[in-house]
């Protein structure tokens, strides 16, 4: 009973550089949760689009594991999120170390 999910964002238009982040959770093969939503904060590279989008994704993530525990669900395996910007995933491993990203909101640093 694993949740899968592919994260992803784009980077959005010149105007405004904000990000529509998208996800999906999905269980036994259904879709549990998913999301498309144009965000509220300017990003200025797609690596920070997706590492955004990568919080956003755990956050829902952490949600689903404990509403499962609590309708009884019993222990599940570790959750998976993919993302294929490597540079937002060596922001998401070390966040503290990236002086480029300081200027990131610490709601997607929690």
């Amino acid at each position: 009973m694993a949740t899968l999910t592919p994260t992803g964002a784009d980077r959005g238009s010149i105007d405004d550089r904000k990000y529509t982040g998208v996800y999906i959770f999905l269980l036994s093969g259904a879709a549990l949760s998913w999301k498309v939503k144009l965000s509220q904060t300017a990003c200025l590279s797609s690596q920070e689009a997706e590492y955004c989008a990568l919080s956003e994704a755990t956050k829902e993530a952490l949600n689903l594991r404990m509403l499962m525990q609590q309708l009884g669900f019993g222990s599940m395996k570790p959750t998976t999120i993919f993302c294929n910007n490597k540079g937002a995933i060596t922001m998401g491993l070390h966040p503290s170390n990236k002086p480029a990203a300081r200027h990131i909101d610490m709601r997607e640093h929690f």
